[in-house]
């Protein structure tokens, strides 16, 4: 237990320190809703980090895989949820695309993934599921299959 905690705190100061550190030539992409919509669903991976009560409340968009990032409060598990991650992965070069409300959360974890974790092939949804609905495409519920 000792060891676990440990490590989420190493993980969250590096983590930190990394995004208070000017950072150049991110290689993350952020992608319009039309964008998002020509993907191919079968070798990319969409990845909604919102919560549960976000997704209930704006839906989510078809073939995303739910993975909270943020809890209520801000706080995260990076192991945790870079472990749940990678086993969604079909390969280590699987296209990630992450959305969230707005864009800011999802922004700021494809930062993460391939500045400082160095992944390739991460985008995020500019303007989040928000835009996505304001240019009137679909959404699912929660309980619908993906």
């Amino acid at each position: 237990m000792r060891r676990t905690n440990f490590l989420k705190a190493i993980w969250t100061v590096l983590l930190l320190a990394g995004l208070f550190t000017p950072c150049a030539g991110a290689e993350y992409k952020e992608l319009s809703p039309t964008e998002l919509m020509n993907v191919n669903t079968s070798t990319t991976l969409i990845v909604d980090i919102r919560r549960p009560d976000e997704w209930s409340k704006e839906g989510l968009i078809a073939h995303s895989h739910r993975l909270t990032f943020f809890n209520a409060q801000g706080h995260f598990d990076l192991p945790n949820w870079l472990s749940k991650l990678t086993q969604l992965k079909k390969t280590k070069d699987t296209a990630i695309i992450l959305v969230c409300a707005s864009g800011n959360r999802s922004k700021i974890v494809a930062e993460l993934l391939s500045t400082k974790l160095t992944m390739k092939n991460i985008s995020h949804l500019k303007g989040g599921i928000k835009s996505w609905k304001q240019q009137g495409h679909l959404t699912t519920t929660p309980d619908s299959k993906l």
